[in-house]
């Protein structure tokens, strides 16, 4: 009987391995996702509020936060948002309610779907163990999990993009395949900004790749392709000619200069895409001229060192060894993610360069098959063992070392205003507790959109007596008024009101102790 039992169970195993073994992988990248999610990144940025706080708009009413109903483009800070991953956030909050762990969770999902179709495109062009291992190096990705957690809309423009990808591949065998992988690749433009210059170098190569395998045999379907992509694309055309996009564009390249000078720029930063600091040392944090600390984790690169040796050789295996169609497309995806930072004034970004998840994971995922298939040809089965055991040790400490860098070591110096700008929360939740007691209650007006987040927070406080407060500070004797500033508000109003005091009630610390937030009064 046990022995019937186990049998059963291995041949059931046998026959579905892949699909068990890529539920781990499934399970292990959400664990990696989930863990903290409402309180590390340590705070909601205004991106996410503004994204969250429109999804809830259209939740409650259809309309954004303008009164514009059902847009396809959000007017957000300024300039606009794409609206698709706006619309995805609708029902983690209409389930969750608007919080930070509701407009995070869609993101994480979001992300582990990427994974899923990453596999599935590997399986495609290799085998399904090349497949379970790109997939488990992007589950354990630093770059992958850091956007995955953050509830903006980065994640979502590789995850589209690795769904067109997999409906491609699968095209070259059958036909049907191509409209469905057009119309998620018009989709994919209403992700991220930098769809917009990825996504039709993307289509050129696809169809370049199209008709070198199939000529002018199924031409119809080419055809009814390229018309399903400029069919759901139409809008952001309109986007594009009205100007709605182009202030987007505007506010990334400020700087006036010559064609030959940004051409140059363009290089350097493309150079920068791909170096060993960006890459697999610095990351995205520790580049030249970023003070922003909210990309990515200080001591580690977008990807794991001991990706490196793995992504050689993948490269070298698909360079000189199988040069198929699949593997070409991938290689121009590798070739053209860093376009995707090019088109600002910045160095490499990991938010607008996060398309090269996909090609990096891939050929990182082949290479280590590769590495596989030569450690099996070692005869000395002791030797044999000693390198799984090393490379295992290898990778399981990488990712502890990420961890800890991610969890213990992250929020002590990402949380300040170049960072995630902690205290708007805590300022909110102690404004409540006193609202009784006051005729105003006034946050300081120094967060980067401090109207975003306040719109977004108190949809939960609902906090009838608190309010932005103007710029300059403005103090009303006549009125029982609480504060929440920064130390420049209380400089501020000491020269604008010099005969007032300002009586501290409580004090707000970031996570390294730092005071960030006072709370108090004026008399």
């Amino acid at each position: 009987m046990v022995e019937s039992l186990r049998k059963l169970v291995n041949l059931y195993y046998n026959k579905n391995q892949f699909i068990i073994l890529t539920g781990f992988i499934v399970l292990l990248a959400l664990a990696l996702r989930l863990y903290r999610i409402s309180d590390n990144p340590p705070a909601i940025f205004v991106d996410e509020a503004s994204m969250g706080y429109n999804s809830y708009q259209l939740l409650k009413t259809g309309r954004d936060e303008f009164g514009v109903s059902h847009p396809i483009l959000f007017k957000s800070l300024g300039d606009y948002r794409l609206g698709l991953p706006v619309y995805l956030n609708i029902p983690a909050i209409a389930v969750f309610g608007l919080s930070e762990f509701s407009i995070r969770l869609t993101g994480v999902i979001i992300g582990v779907i990427g994974i899923i179709f990453l596999i599935l495109i590997t399986k495609e062009i290799y085998n399904e163990r090349a497949a379970l291992l790109v997939g488990l190096l992007t589950a354990i990705c630093p770059w992958h999990i850091h956007f995955s957690r953050w509830g903006i809309e980065c994640i979502y423009f590789p995850t589209m993009l690795s769904i067109a990808v997999y409906f491609f591949i699968k095209s070259l065998k059958k036909c049907l395949y191509l409209p469905i992988s057009s119309f998620f690749f018009g989709l994919t433009i209403y992700t991220y900004f930098a769809s917009l210059v990825i996504i039709p170098i993307v289509v050129i190569i696809a169809v370049i790749i199209w008709i070198f395998k199939k000529g002018r045999k199924d031409f119809g379907y080419l055809i009814l392709s390229l018309l399903v992509i400029f069919i759901v694309s139409l809008p952001i055309f309109i986007g594009l000619t009205n100007g709605a996009l182009l202030s987007r564009w505007k506010s990334i390249n400020t700087t006036k200069t010559t064609l030959e000078n940004r051409i140059t720029h363009g290089i350097k930063i493309y150079i920068d895409n791909v170096s060993l600091n960006f890459l697999f040392l610095k990351g995205d944090i520790d580049m030249p001229g970023h003070f922003v600390s909210r990309h990515s984790v200080r001591g580690i690169g977008e990807l794991y060192l001991f990706q490196l040796p793995l992504l050689i050789i993948g490269l070298f295996f698909v360079i000189f060894k199988k040069r198929t169609l699949g593997n070409m497309f991938m290689l121009a995806l590798l070739l053209i993610f860093p376009l995707g930072s090019v088109v600002g004034n910045d160095t490499a970004m990991a938010t607008r360069s996060i398309t090269g998840i996909l090609p990096l994971s891939f050929f990182s995922g082949v290479g280590f098959d590769k590495v596989l298939d030569l450690i099996k040809l070692i005869k000395n089965n002791i030797l044999r063992m000693f390198t799984y055991l090393f490379i295992s040790l290898v990778i399981v400490s990488s990712v502890l070392i990420y961890l800890i860098l991610f969890f213990r070591d992250y929020p002590m110096y990402s949380s300040d205003y170049w960072g995630w700008q902690y205290g708007f929360r805590p300022a909110m939740t102690y404004f409540k507790t006193q609202e009784n007691n006051y005729d105003q209650l006034l946050v300081t007006h120094r967060f980067n959109g401090t109207e975003g987040l306040f719109q977004f927070y108190n949809v939960e406080f609902k906090c009838q007596k608190c309010k932005v407060m103007t710029n300059p500070i403005t103090i009303d004797i006549e009125k029982h008024q609480l504060f929440a500033l920064r130390k420049d508000d209380i400089e501020e109003a000491k020269r604008l009101y010099p005969k007032l005091t300002f009586f501290i009630k409580k004090i707000i610390y970031l996570p390294n102790g730092s005071p960030e937030i006072f709370l108090g009064v004026f008399n």
